[in-house]
């Protein structure tokens, strides 16, 4: 953080906008940084993102290294947390090429990403846990989280691994995806899984919050991949997503 300071990158850092077992997010004012000879404005207010080095349950995380990095699979702790990092660089670029809502990634040095603020003057905008809807814009919440998902697996090849309405921010009325570092390919051994237990815990929050008209997350599923998955029960329906995942990887 203080090189990015001392080059101008950053202009002041303020404070700590929130911490968690993987990362500290730090609220910070942009400077300006010279790329391939032209100088460019950062925005005004930024994030630094900085994955710990020292996260002892790292270790459960090596499931979603990828085919994009299988090579680094076996590197020490501190080597991965920064493959980690550098992961969500690359996945927030994807996310952000397909015009998904998501931080625009400003700076990257290791374990510590320069990121764009989502939220105004030093407050970040709520997470999907925290902010209160009227219905309205709970079904537009509900549309515009099914329309990313969507992009994400079929222009993205992602799946977010980890979704829930902890890392969705809703800011100006819409929607935003944030922490992608655990975010596979939908080539990945486990994909289809994951995209399944997304779609569980999102059907599981818009239900608590009393959505009407809301799919079960089975045909949120088939919804969002396009695969018409034939099922007579729970247990039928995840030996089919195995079956698919096969012949997708």
């Amino acid at each position: 953080m203080l090189k990015m300071l001392n080059s101008g990158i950053v202009k002041k850092i303020n404070g700590v906008v929130s911490t968690g077992k993987e990362s500290v997010v730090i609220h910070c004012n942009g400077g300006r940084i010279k790329t391939k000879g032209k100088e460019c404005v950062i925005p005004n207010e930024c994030v630094f993102k900085i994955h710990k080095t020292s996260l002892n349950e790292f270790s459960r995380r090596r499931e979603y290294i990828d085919s994009r990095y299988a090579g680094f699979l076996n590197s020490s702790t501190k080597k991965l947390i920064d493959i980690w990092a550098l992961k969500e660089v690359h996945n927030l670029n994807r996310l952000r090429r397909a015009g998904v809502l998501c931080p625009e990634v400003v700076a990257h040095r290791k374990q510590i990403l320069l990121l764009s603020f989502i939220g105004n003057e030093g407050i970040p905008a709520p997470t999907l846990h925290e902010a209160v809807f009227s219905s309205t814009q709970l079904k537009s919440a509900y549309e515009q989280l099914l329309a990313a998902i969507k992009t994400m697996f079929h222009k993205c090849k992602l799946v977010h691994g980890d979704l829930s309405e902890y890392n969705l921010l809703w800011f100006n009325g819409a929607l935003h995806v944030i922490d992608l570092s655990q975010a596979v390919l939908t080539e990945h051994s486990s994909a289809l899984s994951y995209l399944y237990r997304d779609c569980t815990n999102m059907y599981n929050y818009f239900k608590d919050r009393g959505l009407k008209c809301l799919v079960d997350a089975r045909k949120m599923f088939c919804e969002v991949t396009g695969f018409d998955v034939q099922y007579t029960d729970e247990s039928s329906f995840l030996i089919r997503i195995e079956h698919l995942q096969r012949n997708v990887s």
